[in-house]
């Protein structure tokens, strides 16, 4: 019941924007997540807020998700997204830690590993449709996720944990930012695959190294 009528409303969201002389040349696919637009659903033991101790994974299992219900519902946003925005470039952006509930295909608890198998099924499912997957952050010194192989796209970042950010890298891999550091990061990024950029607002001050990237990336 909820996709259809998350896909009613992107249609109800074309008329408008048709209705208004709006173009929309790109689009980030939506739907499934937690907190924020991208592909994530809650998997802690512990979350914030009101909910302290819950064990979200437990919630997930009762509620009967499993992964490859998660396969089916990315396919179908892909699929009427695809069908209401004919011809755009859509893209999957996703979180990259803790991305899904540890829960087997049919329905039993699984470790971390085998979960980020199925979140990688996901990810390669969309890609066999035709979206770039998204990864959101810079990682300096570290390799950029295999999934850019495919056309991916990349999301800088201002912020860490809540905290005001550093876009040159995730807490994992911290680094002082600079013109230089942000510039190596971008173009690395375009040199491992990278087709797309979409660059926090808050990132701008790095302007010259943004528009350098946006020409390497119309020479591909």
């Amino acid at each position: 019941m909820f996709q259809a009528r998350y896909l009613a409303a992107l249609q109800g969201l074309v008329a408008h924007l048709q209705g208004e002389g709006v173009q929309v040349v790109g689009l980030g696919l939506s739907g499934i997540n937690h907190l924020t637009a991208e592909f994530h659903m809650e998997s802690q033991t512990k979350s914030k807020g009101g909910c302290v101790g819950t064990n979200a994974t437990v919630l997930w299992q009762g509620l009967g998700y499993t992964s490859t219900l998660m396969e089916g519902a990315a396919s179908a946003i892909y699929n009427g997204t695809s069908q209401a925005f004919p011809g755009l470039g859509l893209s999957f952006p996703f979180v990259a830690s803790n991305e899904l509930p540890g829960i087997g295909p049919k329905g039993k608890s699984a470790g971390a590993a085998k979960v980020a198998g199925y979140f990688a099924t996901v990810l390669a499912g969309a890609q066999s449709l035709g979206a770039a997957t998204q990864w959101n952050g810079l990682a300096t010194g570290a390799a950029n996720p295999p999934q850019w192989q495919s056309g991916g796209a990349l999301q800088t970042t201002t912020y860490l944990a809540g905290q005001p950010g550093n876009p040159c890298s995730p807490a994992t891999a911290e680094v002082a930012c600079n013109d230089a550091v942000f510039g190596t990061e971008l173009q690395g990024a375009i040199a491992d695959g990278a087709s797309r950029i979409e660059v926090w607002a808050g990132d701008f001050e790095y302007e010259d190294q943004i528009l350098a990237a946006n020409t390497a990336l119309l020479g591909q």
